[in-house]
């Protein structure tokens, strides 16, 4: 043995500070825990003044109040202690100096934490619900898939927190500065984030269903990336397309919910007078509605036609049956005329698509009439180029096209078709141009 202490004094030495330490530190837990909760705020602070390490993972804390001890403007200084897997439920640590403790997994339900120190401690997993964190600091601290349902955060100062996961549904954030906070996939159903300074924070995946953005201050650098927006209230939040470069979380999920996003994004972005982004919104708002008409997802977001009495219940029955009949081919024709309203003018956004497609449908319509033969000169005389593309443009538009002709049953089809989708996209051009000239 003499000989092992020789050739390693040091590591010898740590070994046994390690050993007297070890049970200093479960005793520590042990008798706090031993002890009835009047009486474990003063043997805690008896500890901390002996400079015993504060070493409580998993002691028995519940109903610790710390409140009589702390004097005036002085702080219990309780910094790295660790009370990782602690019971804290209803503990009283208000303006207490936690920085870098260690809460992973400790149960913190109901809890008074308001004004205390914890920058750059860690409470992943942590049980906080109902906890009171009001003018507390938790700047660079991981609350990492931490419970803070229905916790008041309001007024804390949290840049750089990590909340990544967090369960936050009804949680209080009003004033919270949460610059570079980390808020990917976190849960904030109903939570209130009123006036909150949002610079920089990262919401990607976060479900924001009803939530209160009502004044929150965001940077150019705040992500909305896929975050789930329905019904929540973005009023002077000056939220961008910027903001939501990726799109919202419901386009993956849920495509009815997705429409109804999108029309409330919509008219936001039009109240705020961003209109381009209005117009992008309108854009998703009718792809969303159209992909609900897709043939084998329109059962999904569409109800079939109930039956009806009629005249009797055979022809009810019979009318029920057509219309149940027909549901699919109907909403298949929809979605189709959806995708090539989308490809051909953008939804009724995009005059450059527009124009492109009215130059595609003149090019295409003359070359069918050449290549079938199907215009003639009524003075005789032979049919240039120049000829078919006079005579598309005038079937296209009102223009009349004498002196050319057809009498083919190929180019009056063509004629017809050619006439319908004229009224049909000189009509929304139309529409377009007067809604821009409002808008603007």
């Amino acid at each position: 043995m003499a000989a092992e202490l020789a050739q390693k004094p040091f590591e010898a030495y740590a070994h046994l500070v390690s050993e007297v330490q070890a049970p200093a530190a479960a005793s520590l837990a042990r008798r706090i825990s031993a002890l009835p909760p009047q009486e474990r705020a003063r043997q805690l602070v008896a500890a901390l003044l002996d400079g015993e390490p504060i070493e409580l993972a998993g002691a028995d804390l519940r109903g610790l109040d710390l409140g009589p001890y702390q004097q005036g403007a002085a702080t219990l200084v309780l910094d790295g202690a660790d009370f990782s897997g602690a019971m804290l439920s209803g503990a009283v640590l208000a303006q207490a100096s936690l920085r870098g403790a260690c809460f992973d997994g400790a149960l913190l339900v109901g809890a008074d934490l308001s004004g205390a120190d914890l920058s750059g401690a860690s409470l992943r997993a942590a049980q906080l619900t109902g906890a009171d964190l009001s003018r507390a600091d938790l700047s660079h601290a991981d609350l990492r898939g931490a419970s803070l349902l229905t916790a008041n955060l309001s007024d804390v100062t949290a840049s750089g927190v990590v909340l990544r996961e967090a369960l936050l549904q009804s949680a209080m954030l009003e004033r919270a500065l949460l610059r570079q906070a980390d808020l990917r996939w976190a849960h904030l159903v109903g939570s209130c984030l009123a006036g909150a300074d949002l610079a920089g924070a990262r919401f990607e995946g976060a479900v924001l269903l009803m939530a209160n953005l009502t004044g929150a201050q965001l940077s150019r650098s705040t992500d909305f990336s896929y975050a789930f927006l329905y019904h929540a209230r973005l009023d002077r939040s000056e939220l961008s397309r910027m903001h939501l470069a990726g799109g919202i979380g419901e386009d993956f999920t849920d495509l009815g919910l997705a429409r109804d996003t999108w029309r409330m994004l919509k008219e936001q972005f039009r109240r705020d007078g961003r209109l381009a982004d209005a117009r992008w919104a309108h854009r998703k708002l009718h792809g969303a509605a159209t992909a609900t008409h897709r043939p084998d997802r329109a059962r999904r977001f569409h109800r079939l036609p109930p039956a009806r009495g009629g005249t009797g219940r055979r022809l009810g029955s019979l009318v029920a049956g057509l219309e149940r009949l027909c549901f699919q081919p109907i909403h298949g024709l929809r979605w189709l005329l959806g995708q090539a309203a989308d490809i051909g003018t953008g939804y009724g956004t995009s005059f450059p698509r527009m124009g492109l497609t009215l130059l595609a449908v003149w090019l295409g319509f003359a070359l069918v009439y050449g290549l079938a033969g199907a215009v003639i000169h009524t003075h005789g005389l032979p049919v240039s180029w120049i000829d078919l593309l006079s005579f598309s443009a005038a079937t296209l538009t009102p223009i009349d096209a004498y002196p050319l002709a057809t009498t083919s049953a190929l180019g009056r089809t063509a004629m017809l078709v050619e006439s319908v989708m004229g009224i049909g996209l000189l009509g929304a051009l139309g529409h377009m141009v007067a809604l821009r000239l409002n808008a603007d």
